[in-house]
């Protein structure tokens, strides 16, 4: 094996590890919006052109977990606009995936995947003010210890 091979299966073995790491994120987001009434996750991603990769991810997920009787209409699970995308569960949640420009600033979730790209400056100004924490009305429960864990960093 030459020095160029190893340095290839390096790269290659650095992609797998963060695409299984997103995929996980991900998946931790689906079984939320399964789980937990009217939670609302969100996806930003640098570009338009991402929304489809995960969009792709998410069908894939769904139908390897045998998921579909969970979403609202199995048929077509996603609802595709020129700049987000949305999928709708029955327990009234949803996961949105959004690029992080000003169009998003208005959005709110529970909890927050964003890509690795994205500028410092739109990080803080609309991806972190984004974050709010799940409450449980009748509880009028708040975890607020676990901010950390609900934004996560991926590279997509």
């Amino acid at each position: 094996m030459r020095k160029g091979d190893v340095f290839y299966l390096e790269e290659k073995r650095d992609r797998l590890i963060q695409y299984d790491f997103m995929k996980s994120a991900i998946k931790r987001q689906i079984m939320n919006c399964i789980n937990i009434e009217h939670y609302n996750a969100g996806i930003y991603v640098v570009t338009k052109q991402k929304i489809n990769n995960i969009t792709d991810t998410i069908k894939e997920i769904i139908s390897e977990m045998s998921l579909n009787d969970y979403l609202v209409d199995d048929r077509t699970p996603f609802v595709i606009t020129p700049n987000e995308a949305t999928i709708y569960f029955k327990q009234g949640s949803r996961i949105r995936i959004v690029p992080a420009t000003e169009y998003a600033r208005g959005c709110k979730y529970n909890d927050i995947i964003y890509d690795h790209m994205i500028e410092d400056e739109i990080i803080d100004n609309i991806v972190i003010p984004s974050y709010i924490p799940y409450m449980r009305l009748e509880l009028n429960w708040v975890n607020k210890d676990r901010i950390v864990f609900k934004t996560v960093e991926c590279e997509m």
